[in-house]
């Protein structure tokens, strides 16, 4: 039984079809790290949860600034309502490690 219940009015168009099928495909040959690369607006998102519904896997995703990480939770909220779909953000804004001195070795 699937965990994940996609919604969406439209089904996957363009390049989204070959994208959703080789990246679930790779994924399911346990190739754990892929990339999806598009311009914005080419439902990269979009993409993401038809990937998600189709491995049918707990997923964590992550984004590098918060505007990005509200976006997708909306996104995601919308395309899994009977699913739970969270978010964190961290509160580290001005986090900077320790830079590395090879002098100090």
């Amino acid at each position: 039984m699937p965990l994940f219940d996609l919604k969406s009015h439209y089904p996957p168009a363009g390049d989204q079809p070959q994208a959703i099928e080789a990246l679930t495909k790779s994924l399911k040959n346990n190739n754990h790290y892929q990339t999806l690369v598009g311009v914005t607006g080419s439902g990269k998102t979009y993409t993401m949860a038809n990937i998600i519904a189709q491995t049918n896997k707990p997923t964590l995703i992550m984004s590098h600034n918060k505007t990005l990480c509200a976006q997708l939770y909306s996104e995601f909220k919308a395309f899994f309502p009977h699913n739970k779909v969270e978010y964190f953000i961290s509160h580290f804004d001005y986090y900077q490690p320790e830079s590395y001195i090879p002098r100090r070795d």
